[in-house]
């Protein structure tokens, strides 16, 4: 079993603004003069400081780029706290018919204040692992288990009640993975370590000298 189980986007809008360009119309000098036949005409226009046309005033405008969406947390995936609420239910009543490991929530969930604590900081933790802005009050893990001497077993039996209750809950693979690692990552906190095996003896590290012997 595969145990890697464990977003608002920006537009912008550009107008461009038109402007017309004109010039002075020609005219013509109409007084005639009998000794002259000179005729007057209009100077030439000036066009080297005509406004800008329509299309090069849009073709100055900066371009701005929209930011790229900011993607969803693992809890926002999860559908929030009601999602997580629902899989944590469902996840504590698969614990109880599990004969590999209900005997570890046994004493915890026939008292009603107790098995209450469990799911609201089970609920926070895997929110808070999720990335969700929950807080956690209890134990760190390491702590919450030391005494309840789980093996490898035990943490497997857990992961996989855990992946029955994200099932029945339609949760993606890959939000499944996701925690999946985050708990994974917590094994060596939950599970106790082997005993060493008898008659074994640990090895002085390379280099150590002995240390002297005292006087007489």
């Amino acid at each position: 079993m595969n145990r890697k189980i464990l977003i608002a986007a920006a537009l912008v809008l550009g107008t461009a603004y038109s402007f017309a360009c004109g010039g002075d119309d020609a005219t013509k000098n109409t007084n005639t003069m009998p000794t002259s036949s000179a005729t007057v005409t209009a100077p030439p226009v000036d066009t080297g400081s005509a406004a800008p046309t329509a299309t090069e005033t849009a073709s100055a405008a900066p371009t701005v780029t929209a930011e790229p969406p900011k993607p969803k947390s693992l809890f926002e995936r999860l559908g929030g706290k009601d999602a997580i609420s629902k899989v944590v239910d469902d996840f504590f009543a698969i614990v109880k018919d599990d004969k590999r490991i209900n005997k570890h929530f046994a004493a915890v969930l026939k008292d009603k204040k107790k098995t209450e604590t469990l799911r609201d900081n089970v609920i926070a933790f895997i929110s808070k692992t999720a990335g969700g802005d929950a807080e956690y009050k209890g134990k760190d893990m390491k702590e919450a288990h030391k005494n309840m001497k789980l093996k490898d077993a035990d943490f497997d039996a857990f992961v996989e009640d855990l992946v029955k209750a994200l099932d029945k809950n339609s949760v993606g693979q890959t939000e499944k993975d996701e925690l999946g690692k985050a708990l994974a990552d917590m094994k060596a906190d939950i599970v106790a370590p082997a005993p060493a095996p008898k008659g074994a003896t640990t090895a002085k590290p390379a280099g150590t000298a002995a240390a002297p012997k005292a006087s007489k």
